[in-house]
């Protein structure tokens, strides 16, 4: 959610018009999410216990976790740019938007390349 933000308001405060989506008043302040982006794509949810907690793991790759021939597998698993497969959480996990963009310049591969036209053969990790 590129642009959502939480905001911590005086007591009692109410979201804005158009880009607040959500208040949540304690008593020390108000929590307000807003999200100013036009594709308007953030959600809450409410879980109780663990089991509800993994329904919402899309399941993308443990980076730190995986050995080289993970991640390849990982990314060939679909054909999209190099960044879309990055920052895609049913791939990899916990890759953003930052990270992805560092990822790429330190390899010196473009963001738009497919990932079924990228080589692979002399990969290591570094």
């Amino acid at each position: 959610m590129i642009a959502g933000r939480l905001h911590w308001k005086p007591p009692g405060a109410k979201p804005q018009p158009k880009i607040g989506l959500a208040a949540f008043d304690f008593p020390d302040g108000t929590l307000v999410l807003t999200e100013a982006g036009s594709k308007k794509r953030a959600s809450l949810h409410v879980v109780r216990g663990e089991d509800q907690l993994a329904q919402h793991q899309p399941g993308g790759l443990e980076v730190l976790d995986a050995n080289l021939n993970a991640f390849r597998a990982a990314l060939g698993r679909e054909n999209h740019t190099l960044k879309r497969a990055l920052t895609d959480p049913h791939l990899f996990s916990g890759i953003g938007n930052a990270y992805s963009d560092e990822i790429l310049h330190r390899a010196s591969l473009s963001p738009l390349t497919w990932t079924s036209r990228l080589a692979m053969p002399n990969c290591r990790l570094v």
